[in-house]
């Protein structure tokens, strides 16, 4: 034990540094898709989002739509009446019927149809319009019109109708306005003409409004936003580094989409950020602790041994090197009741700073070291933890010596009790030395996390010798507790929350005081769960917690029981988070300690995405066979995102439906829940799959319905419906089952009326039978009586039937045994024991364990199942317990057994 002099200076009034140490976080977010990712060419010319929300790309090799995670390239149509498909797509317009209007390179117009799949090359409907067919521009109206400008300066407006025709009008005749040799303007032209007021400039500017409306100020107004507008996007591509671009558009969700002739397509996303990042440019080895201060400081522990305070912004204000000091790296502070600090060191052991006025600094520190001559010494020097219990126990966790109890002995000596020293019950082959956190339950039992485990033990206790922990590697039913437990956390409602690594999260919902067994309620994909590796949990002022993964956070609000997701979408820092490095703030901010430094947010500014959006089934595949094209050979039939019913024949009950929420923002928030009504008894939660699989689905009818969860948007609604009907064979449709009925009907008939007739003849021939024996008798002759024999019917086979069944129908019940099956059998339980033992020569639980063998060996023989799960199925609660009675059965291993069996 040794003790440090003049080492630490906590400061109640210091003057704030001059350097601000908050930073916001990066105000863009880039996204970058090429060839790799799904598109059909890095040539990209033009950009649009339609009103479905589809984002639709014209790229060198042609039309391709994204729906946020997956392209699709219009390459071909197998339709027969459509034209083939167009490349070199240099612009787009979507018209009043949601069509999309494409000009390519060479100045040729098509006109694709959504719903059906199909390209139409204009070619006749312009020969009496325009003496020259090529357009030159393409330009959407406000009302869903197309303005087309020719190459002869002609402006016409086009739209599809609602039955899918090409309506086009002339809005400007070129006739003796333009050079016939360059085809160029005398001057610009405004006119009046069908309705619309017209501009068509030398600078192949084009504009139209209906007649009555001011053109050159709706002109103006235009060019005024345009320009702003323009200026801006400039300067948000040149942020994002972009330099050779084509077009730059901005959807109504503000992302950027940039295109590019060479390199694909950008999206530049500016979040609104919560998450303020201060850098630790002076050391950047990691932070591992947090704590504020009574005077509302806070100290900072890092991995390089140096401790720091920071004033309540943020600001360094006092720095403790470990070359002076040799405090060490603190991974974690408690405050006891005595106003003690007790620093968590990793290689520097336990160091308790006791206020003291006679000390220059306030403070007098104790530093508490292990010595293998010391038995009443700590039992390691890598302390991850301080806890103090309900009974004021205090309790030490190190990494590298297991738990300790600490006792005073005088006024600053401590004996520490550990498996060396007093914990004669602690596991034994040195497991559970690796303790890195602890919280206690409501009801007085202390949760310890190990690298080997969950343990446990009651703080109520004389001695330390009357401690007795508990361990959960036996007990099938709590796996979680097996796992590497990175962090435990008790909340204000008394729950115990755990971290496991490679785990997920889980929350103590039970624990059986006679069983000695705990319940987990794991939160996962349901509830919107994205990372299965937690390093750290706290809790806000409002009762939600927060947890930091590897990289990203993640908030679980209890009312609703869902999660929501930050990543850098949401404007957090590229930042890798530390272990069990988190601390709630007097004022409700949260600090998160990470490899840069600290990550600082307040949640009372988290705010909802208020933006709406829709889901589509996108795809559907049929017996692995993608559907989508047999759809478009159907004359006017939809294409997938547009369809709401499909029949399948019998031998079509295997399908992928494929779905999609057209969420560009942040896609990564997104999950999915789907059903099918009338064959899923309720929802499927799979996360961001954007799959659902059915495999021999019965004939009938059903809807395959799919919503969108949006943790960051719980006002969303957004879901696709598609009614599915699957026909029965033949031999099994309603005509066939009247064809059965009736050919049934006429059968039983002929027989019923054959019987009849038979039955009329036998009992004519018995009454003339005995008219006659009579006529012929003198006298009344005694009857004889009938001899016939008494068969005693075989109830002992009866009773073995119904025995078997029983024993089948229970045969997983682990719990099933001769009280129930006496029960079942209606009988007391020694008649039933004496009646099976006759009739099977077994007893009854013998007679239970051979069918649980049989059925176990048919399992290891036809299926690939594992061991365990083998014996769960066959109604053992103990593996081992079921290779013992396995091997003494059949003379194998059940291992062996399978292996043989599958040679």
């Amino acid at each position: 034990m040794t003790k440090l002099k003049n080492c630490l200076v906590l400061l109640l009034t210091i003057i704030p540094a001059l350097t601000v140490w908050g930073q916001t976080a990066s105000l863009l977010v880039t996204d970058h898709y090429t060839t790799s990712n799904g598109l059909p060419s890095n040539n990209v010319y033009c950009a649009m989002k339609d009103r479905d929300g589809f984002l639709w790309f014209g790229t060198w090799y042609g039309l391709c739509r994204f729906d946020g995670s997956h392209f699709k390239t219009m390459k071909k149509s197998t339709r027969p009446d459509s034209d083939i498909p167009p490349r070199k797509i240099e612009s787009m317009a979507e018209d009043q019927q949601g069509n999309l209007w494409l000009k390519t390179v060479d100045w040729k117009v098509y006109v694709f149809y959504r719903r059906t799949g199909r390209f139409h090359a204009l070619g006749e409907e312009l020969k009496h319009l325009s003496q020259n067919m090529q357009v030159i521009k393409l330009q959407a109206t406000d009302n869903g019109q197309v303005l087309l400008l020719t190459k002869d300066k002609n402006l016409l407006m086009a739209t599809t109708t609602p039955k899918g025709h090409i309506d086009i009008k002339t809005l400007f005749s070129s006739k003796g306005k333009i050079n016939p040799f360059t085809y160029q303007l005398y001057r610009d032209y405004c006119e009046e003409n069908n309705g619309y007021s017209v501009w068509v400039g030398r600078d192949y500017r084009i504009f139209a409004v209906p007649r009555g409306k001011q053109l050159q100020q709706r002109m103006a107004d235009n060019d005024n936003l345009q320009q702003r507008k323009n200026t801006q996007l400039e300067a948000i591509v040149a942020q994002a580094g972009i330099n050779d671009y084509v077009q730059i558009y901005e959807d109504n969700d503000r992302l950027v989409w940039v295109t590019t002739p060479t390199n694909g397509i950008y999206c530049i996303h500016s979040p609104k950020s919560i998450f303020k990042l201060i850098p630790f440019d002076f050391d950047q080895t990691g932070v591992r602790s947090i704590f504020q201060l009574p005077n509302g400081n806070v100290l900072v522990g890092t991995r390089s041994r140096d401790v720091f305070i920071l004033n309540p912004q943020g600001q360094r204000i006092h720095t403790f090197d470990y070359k002076t000091h040799g405090i060490g790296a603190i991974y974690h502070v408690m405050a006891d009741k005595h106003h003690r600090l007790w620093l968590s060191t990793k290689r520097d052991g336990l160091v308790v700073a006791t206020p003291d006025n006679s000390q220059p600094t306030g403070y007098r520190l104790n530093h508490y070291l292990h010595d293998d001559n010391n038995p009443q010494s700590i039992s390691g020097n890598a302390v991850y933890m301080t806890y103090t219990d309900k009974k004021g126990h205090i309790w030490v966790a190190t990494l590298d010596g297991g738990l300790n109890l600490v006792k005073q002995n005088g006024s600053t000596q401590l004996v520490f009790y550990n498996r060396h020293n007093g914990f004669i019950n602690y596991p034994s082959y040195g497991l559970y030395t690796e303790v890195r956190n602890m919280a206690e339950d409501q009801h007085g039992r202390l949760w310890i996390g190990t690298i080997d485990g969950l343990m446990s033990t009651d703080t109520k206790f004389r001695q330390p010798q009357d401690i007795k922990f508990e361990t959960y590697k036996e007990q099938r039913a709590s796996s979680f507790a097996n796992n590497d437990i990175y962090t435990i956390f008790k909340d204000n409602r008394d729950n115990i929350w755990m971290g496991a690594f490679g785990g997920g999260l889980s929350r103590l919902t039970n624990y059986d005081k006679h069983k000695h067994c705990p319940d987990f309620k794991t939160l996962g994909m349901r509830e919107g769960l994205r990372n299965d590796v937690i390093v750290s949990i706290t809790e806000d002022l409002n009762g939600r917690l927060w947890f930091a993964g590897e990289t990203t956070i993640a908030c679980y609000n209890p009312k609703n029981e869902r999660i929501r997701n930050f990543d850098k979408y949401d404007g957090l820092p590229d930042v890798k988070f530390e272990e069990a490095s988190a601390c709630r703030m007097n004022n409700g901010e949260i600090w998160l300690g990470c490899k840069q430094g600290i990550i600082v947010f307040d949640p009372k500014h988290l705010v909802n995405e208020n933006s709406n959006y829709h889901t589509f089934i996108t795809n559907m595949s049929v017996n692995n066979r993608n559907i989508t094209q047999q759809l478009e050979r159907i004359e006017n039939q939809h294409g997938i995102d547009q369809l709401k019913q499909i029949e399948l024949k019998h031998d079509q009950n295997s399908f992928t439906i494929e779905f999609a929420a057209l969420n560009f923002i942040n896609n990564n928030n997104v999950a999915y829940r789907y059903r099918l009504k009338g064959y899923d008894h309720d929802w499927n939660y799979s996360g961001q799959n954007r799959q659902a699989s059915y495999t021999k689905v019965p004939p009938g009818n059903y809807t395959f319905v799919v919503e969108t969860i949006d943790d960051s948007n719980p006002t969303l609604c957004s879901r696709d419906e598609l009614h599915i009907c699957i026909l029965p064979p033949w031999w099994a449709t309603w005509w066939a089952y009247l064809i059965y009925l009736a050919v049934i009907g006429i059968i039983t008939f002929f027989i019923v009326r054959t019987g009849l007739q038979m039955n009329r003849m036998r009992n004519e021939m018995i009454i003339g039978q005995r008219l006659a024996k009579l006529h012929t008798m003198a006298t009344a002759t005694p009857a004889k009586e009938i001899d016939y024999s008494q068969y005693v019917e075989q109830k002992g086979m009866e009773f073995i039937d119904q025995l078997h069944r029983i024993i089948d129908e229970n045969l997983q019940n682990s719990e099933f045994n001769i009280d129930t099956m006496a029960a079942e059998m209606g009988l007391s339980r020694s008649a039933f024991f004496k009646k099976v033992k006759n009739v099977t020569g077994f007893a009854p639980l013998d007679l239970i364990k051979e069918f649980r063998l049989s059925r176990a060996a048919e399992l290891l023989k036809h299926t690939n199942l594992s061991i365990n799960e083998v014996a769960y199925r066959s109604g053992f609660k103990d593996s081992s317990y079921f290779g013992k009675c396995f091997r003494k059965r059949f003379g194998l291993s059940p291992r062996d057994y399978a292996s043989s069996s599958r040679e």
